[in-house]
């Protein structure tokens, strides 16, 4: 008995090969993968002038107190801050209004919590005003305040030296 090898053409096995491949297309996954976005937490941009020239523009996320401690190159006593009005991903997915992402940041407000001493804790006691060790002296501004400056005593949001603790955006 003579063994003989079949003759396969290079056209034949493309066809087959082919053939194949074209029933896989029809398969359906056993496992079909999601790919979950997870929403971009909305931010507003705050500027910080540092001084000597220098504004830091700092991304921050709505309604979470950041300390200054963790912002970069922001110094615990900054001498002005405003909220920056370019930041074109403050707005909703797919809103290219311009009229309608300045009102929503005209609603945004941020406040600065001041580092209180403990003696002037005491001070404000003694004169009737109560600052038990959970309340926080604290300042707002918004949008339409422009740059706020903390030097100046004149300003409602004078700091008279003191350093911010925190800043909360909401």
């Amino acid at each position: 008995m003579k063994f003989q090898v079949p003759h396969f053409t290079f056209a034949s096995i493309s066809s087959v090969a082919s053939l194949s491949l074209r029933s896989l297309q029809h398969q359906i996954p056993l496992l079909r993968h999601k790919h979950i976005q997870e929403p971009e937490q909305p931010v507003v941009t705050v500027a910080f002038d540092i001084g000597h020239n220098e504004i830091i523009h700092v991304r921050m996320p709505l309604h979470k107190k950041i300390s200054f401690e963790s912002l970069p190159h922001v110094p615990n006593a900054p001498k002005r801050a405003s909220i920056f009005p370019v930041d074109p991903q403050l707005g909703v997915e797919g809103e290219h209004d311009e009229k309608a992402r300045i009102d929503r940041l005209e609603k945004i407000v941020c406040t600065v919590y001041p580092i209180i001493s403990p003696s002037e804790r005491w001070i404000k006691g003694e004169a009737g005003i109560l600052m038990d060790g959970n309340e926080q002296y604290s300042m707002w501004f918004m949008l339409n305040d422009g740059w706020v400056d903390f030097r100046e005593p004149h300003m409602r949001w004078f700091l008279a030296g003191r350093e911010l603790d925190s800043i909360e955006c909401v």
